[in-house]
């Protein structure tokens, strides 16, 4: 009876004893259904990675089970983008955990992605596949328009209104998108909208048809490929604003729209705004007032010249 007993404390201990050391090796709690596991080694030292597919979080392991190596090194890469270099020293019988969020290292541009992780004389990779797109981002960072002000610059001498656009990728994948302005009367072309690696921000001026004084209403898209196609990357806005005033802008849905590429025999999309173009009328009315005035006063006094001089006849 006593041994019996003994027994099964001794089991109760290793089963709570076992949970202790799950959880001092930093075992995460989520389910491990869709994780994906590497083990590395290095001497003494163990790196046990895990990729969780569900808050796109690298999770590794690293435990010393011996004397320390004079040198250590574990690096973790997305592509040519680099997550990790600089691992910490593990010490000897010490565990040192850490984790990733690799969101801003997935490429819109594939499905299938590779996490590389290596140390001296050990390598392994760690597949997952994912779709990304503007419509679908699955919590990864895309390009996107963040602002749009209407202002004005100079151009050969000349005060001219424009857009200033700017545009934020938060990942740390270079991608090349354009950007292309519709108003009532400017249809721009397309110009790079690239954010450099080294930052997450870029502002694009592109100049306008409307006079200064006129208000600017219209559309900016931001796309990969063709405008008139649906392409993995496109964001779009519509705004409204004066050069002097501020500038409102919301989002809308992206859509495609046709233009004249290589002079080709089509319909070129044609923005439209009635309530802003019949404000842009009475703003020409009320300038041109004034000139009528003067013209009115010159054509009466041309008219009593003209019976002046035929009175003299």
């Amino acid at each position: 009876m006593r041994i019996s007993l003994c027994c099964s404390l001794l089991f109760i201990a290793l089963l709570f004893s076992g949970v202790v050391v799950a959880e001092d090796l930093g075992a995460s709690p989520q389910s491990n259904a869709d994780n994906h596991t590497v083990t590395l080694s290095y001497e003494n030292i163990s790196y046990i990675a895990t990729y969780y597919e569900e808050n796109k979080t690298l999770r590794v392991v690293a435990t010393n089970t011996g004397s320390p190596p004079k040198i250590t090194s574990l690096n973790i890469d997305m592509g040519i983008a680099n997550i990790e270099s600089s691992f910490p020293e593990v010490s000897i019988g010490e565990t040192v955990v850490r984790e990733y969020n690799v969101s801003r290292y997935i490429s819109a541009r594939r499905t299938m992605h590779t996490i590389s992780i290596g140390t001296f004389g050990d390598h392994r990779e760690i597949q997952f596949e994912l779709s990304v797109n503007s419509s679908s981002t699955n919590g990864v960072p895309l390009p996107e328009i963040q602002n749009v002000e209407v202002t004005h610059t100079t151009i050969d001498g000349e005060e001219t209104t424009a857009v200033r656009i700017t545009v934020r990728n938060e990942a740390r994948i270079q991608y090349t998108p354009r950007i292309r302005v519709t108003t009532l009367e400017t249809n721009s072309n397309s110009q790079t909208a690239r954010v450099p690696l080294n930052e997450s921000r870029r502002t694009i001026l592109v100049p306008l048809n409307e006079e200064p004084e006129m208000i600017v209403a219209g559309e900016v898209r931001l796309y990969t490929g063709w405008v008139h196609n649906e392409s993995r990357i496109a964001d779009q806005v519509e705004f409204e604003g004066t050069v002097d005033g501020g500038t409102e802008v919301w989002d809308r849905e992206f859509e495609p729209i046709q233009i004249d590429y290589a002079n080709r025999d089509v319909d070129e999309y044609q923005y439209e705004n009635a309530t802003v173009a019949a404000k842009n009328e009475e703003i020409w009315r009320e300038r041109l007032k004034p000139v009528a005035a003067v013209a009115g006063v010159m054509l009466v006094g041309i008219l009593l010249v003209v019976s002046l001089l035929s009175r003299r006849r």
